[in-house]
């Protein structure tokens, strides 16, 4: 059953690839972790909990598409059917450096009819166009807070505050959680968490949480 969650963790991570990947190569969480059998860094504690976009908290699972709408507008997006259909948010603007960015919130066929979101990304958007289906982000939108090293960290902050960082070919890296619920009796929460880097500075970001039984 871990294995089966992991994967599912890893598509929810993956519902940024489609679309962000014509836009901007720099984060592609298919490339970084292309199979459970692959992750290499699982652990048995939280690799995140509290997440802030701009002034809005966030709580993986909880937190809907909708509450994310009412803050920062936009429209919300649809592709796939049935067990593999994703629902999005995305944003483009500057991040905090100034840097054009995109900021994605995802959500998935285990996010319910609620649209309970799954994945929270930021990653780099070279050249700052508006992709298809971005929304203009809001003036107070110009990061993401995920409690952990993000945009603008080194990579010595990865590792002081995760573990040991070893990025691919492709700048990715990666790492994994599974441990028990606190809420639900005999469920376990799996998490994922994808970096990319550029000369040992991490530019991107995506993160998912998935609970199962």
């Amino acid at each position: 059953m871990r294995s089966t969650t992991l994967r599912y963790a890893l598509a929810a991570t993956l519902f940024i690839a489609p679309v962000s990947s014509v836009f901007a190569q720099h984060l592609s969480p298919n490339q970084a972790v292309p199979s459970a059998g692959d992750i290499v860094q699982t652990r048995s504690t939280a690799l995140f909990n509290d997440v802030h976009a701009g002034l809005l908290d966030i709580v993986l699972e909880k937190t809907s598409l909708f509450d994310v709408q009412r803050a920062f507008g936009g429209t919300l997006q649809h592709e796939g059917d049935a067990g593999e259909a994703t629902e999005w948010l995305c944003y483009a603007g500057l991040d905090a450096r100034g840097e054009p960015t995109l900021f994605w919130f995802s959500s998935g066929e285990m996010g319910g009819a609620e649209e309970s979101i799954l994945s929270v990304a930021q990653q780099p958007n070279p050249g700052g166009k508006l992709p298809d289906g971005c929304a203009i982000a809001p003036h107070e939108l110009t990061h993401i807070e995920f409690g952990i090293p993000g945009v603008g960290a080194t990579l010595g902050d990865v590792s002081s505050h995760v573990g040991t960082a070893k990025p691919d070919a492709d700048g990715h890296f990666h790492y994994a959680a599974s441990y028990p619920s606190h809420s639900s009796k005999d469920f376990t929460v799996t998490q994922t968490l994808v970096y990319t880097t550029k000369k040992n500075v991490i530019t991107g970001v995506a993160i998912t949480q998935v609970t199962s039984d």
